[in-house]
């Protein structure tokens, strides 16, 4: 069995039974150059001046996009919430749309116009308007994986973008396009956990988490 997060159960009987753990402790691969070296860089989302060309992508992530693309290189941004907004709320009297099932608030899905719970499945068409005051101040807050790849579309309108979760049909899961990522096909990618697996993309140079 192979986890970068063991259960505690599987790691208390792997010690009780005298299992062998082992352990990746190194990067998976060296660099030799200095320049090759991964550079992390943190952005304060809260410091609106880096964010000019996009409300959620800084003006530096776009830059190292926008240069990657140049180099005929990808890029991944990662973003571990689905849809297009987490909350649908009203201005005028504070109602939010909640899964009558879970009483967790519904995500909104902008290319379906629908609301969805991602726990139970639960879907039912967005209001345009209040349903408990009829007003048509509707607000939809934060974001999800389908409001970004809208925003790298915009702004890298050449570039070839996919997004990968579990909103996405079979054949168009990350692993029925794996091959075709793999060998660069695939610009920019957008999408969950579902890309934070260990994979081994040879173009990848940029990765943006959000």
């Amino acid at each position: 069995m192979g986890s970068a997060t063991p259960s505690v159960n599987d790691y208390f009987i792997a010690q009780n039974k005298h299992i062998p753990i082992l352990r990746m402790e190194g990067l998976a691969r060296s660099y030799p150059v200095v320049n090759l070296k991964p550079r992390p860089q943190l952005i304060d989302i809260k410091d609106r001046s880096q964010f000019t060309r996009a409300n959620h992508i800084s003006d530096v992530l776009a830059q190292a996009v926008g240069e990657a693309l140049i180099r005929h290189e990808q890029s991944l941004l990662f973003l571990n919430r689905r849809g297009t907004a987490r909350v649908i709320t009203c201005q005028n009297c504070g109602w939010q749309a909640l899964c009558p099932n879970c009483d967790l608030p519904l995500t909104y899905h902008g290319d379906s116009h629908s609301s969805r719970c991602h726990v139970c499945g639960f879907h039912q068409a967005t209001p345009s308007s209040c349903p408990a005051c009829s007003s048509p101040d509707i607000l939809f807050k934060g974001i999800g994986t389908k409001s970004i790849f809208n925003d790298i579309e915009r702004l890298f309108p050449n570039a070839k973008v996919k997004r990968y979760d579990n909103d996405n049909k079979k054949a168009d899961s990350f692993n029925s396009q794996y091959e075709a990522v793999k060998s660069g096909q695939i610009d920019i990618l957008v999408g969950t956990q579902t890309l934070a697996k260990g994979l081994d993309l040879p173009r990848l140079s940029v990765v943006g988490s959000l």
